[in-house]
């Protein structure tokens, strides 16, 4: 594993905890690292989508979460980079506050660690 990306997951382990959000390392050609619903359950982290795994990382400077093989921005750098937004079908709609609100994207992009 090079420096920075021994960094990079260091930093996001450091910020989840060592629970098993991240399912492996990055991988060394994308960065992307695989994530999903049973391990941010595990760790207490609030899981945002309505599929039960995907990839995360980092794209045009923003965090990105890639879906069956497309990717989306999570954050608006990544989406300004030109990385379509999340569409409301693969985002989780929040139950406890109901009205359309949306599941808190904010434990992925720490995960992704941009």
């Amino acid at each position: 594993m090079g420096t920075r990306a021994g960094a990079v997951l260091a930093v996001a382990l450091a910020a989840v905890g060592c629970g098993g959000v991240v399912e492996r390392e990055p991988d060394r050609t994308t960065g992307f690292r695989q994530v999903s619903r049973e391990a941010f359950d595990a760790d207490g982290l609030t899981w945002p989508l309505t599929v039960d795994t995907a990839e995360v990382g980092c794209e045009g400077g923003g965090a990105v979460v890639v879906v069956e093989g497309t990717a989306y921005g999570i954050t608006g750098a990544a989406q300004a980079a030109g990385v379509p937004a999340l569409p409301e079908d693969l985002w989780a709609d929040d139950s406890g506050i109901g009205h359309g609100v949306k599941v808190t994207v904010s434990d992925l992009i720490s995960v992704a660690g941009c």
